[in-house]
């Protein structure tokens, strides 16, 4: 789990439940588990990419999907958002933080 979501998550909580699953096709796949598929061990871990798209689908709105998602193609914007002034950037990173807390715990 932590090296897929390498360093874009960090701590929070939030209930609800998981099930994990075998990764579908292509373009059955949600924002976040494509993006984790295509990182550099997602697709090594397809059915961990499935789980936390479950996860992101109770916790994130498509739009914070979108923001997220790109974070796998570049981890060191998660550092650029996390240490933003600006108040969306500061919403966007509690909200991230929740849901790789809720990730964590339901797909490790």
């Amino acid at each position: 789990m932590q090296g897929i979501l390498k360093g874009a998550v960090l701590a929070g909580t939030v209930t609800f439940g998981c099930v994990v699953g075998a990764p579908g096709p292509a373009a059955a796949m949600g924002i976040i588990e494509k993006a984790c598929v295509g990182s550099e061990r997602g697709s090594a871990a397809a059915v961990l990419c499935t789980c936390i798209q479950q996860v992101a689908d109770q916790v994130l709105a498509p739009s914070d999907q979108h923001k997220g998602a790109a974070l796998f193609d570049d981890p060191h914007k998660s550092q650029e958002l996390r240490q933003s002034p600006d108040e969306n950037d500061e919403s966007f990173w509690l909200k991230w933080k929740e849901y790789g807390a809720a990730a964590e715990r339901y797909c490790s």
